[in-house]
């Protein structure tokens, strides 16, 4: 992904959205979707979608997010896109660390509860 230009990608962000959540591993032989999330939103960070769109990749993305089972990758891919966040969302004491610290401690919450069951 990243030997296309930002321009592209940003422009083409719901397409990649669209085919990493169809991906079957049969397109990329050895890379997961929390992988590709993860390149996708450092490109997105970088040279985001265009205003009207911000919301609608972020909401698609972090549906595919929210199921990567693997708590390493998972972090790796959420640090990633809290950038993304911080940088395109307008939130009251918005910052990179301040939303991951509320994506983790909300993940904290999920294993808690996860556990229990």
């Amino acid at each position: 992904m990243t030997s296309f230009p930002l321009e592209f990608i940003s422009l083409n962000a719901l397409l990649f959205i669209n085919i990493i959540t169809k991906n079957t591993n049969q397109l990329t032989e050895g890379i997961t979707k929390g992988e590709l999330l993860k390149t996708l939103g450092y490109c997105l960070s970088k040279k985001p979608p265009a205003a009207d769109q911000r919301l609608t990749v972020l909401n698609n993305a972090w549906l595919i997010i929210t199921n990567i089972s693997n708590i390493h990758e998972y972090i790796a891919t959420v640090d990633m896109w809290t950038q993304y966040i911080s940088e395109n969302f307008s939130v009251c004491l918005c910052s990179h660390n301040s939303i991951k610290c509320l994506i983790y401690f909300n993940f904290v919450i999920y294993l808690i509860v996860a556990k229990r069951n």
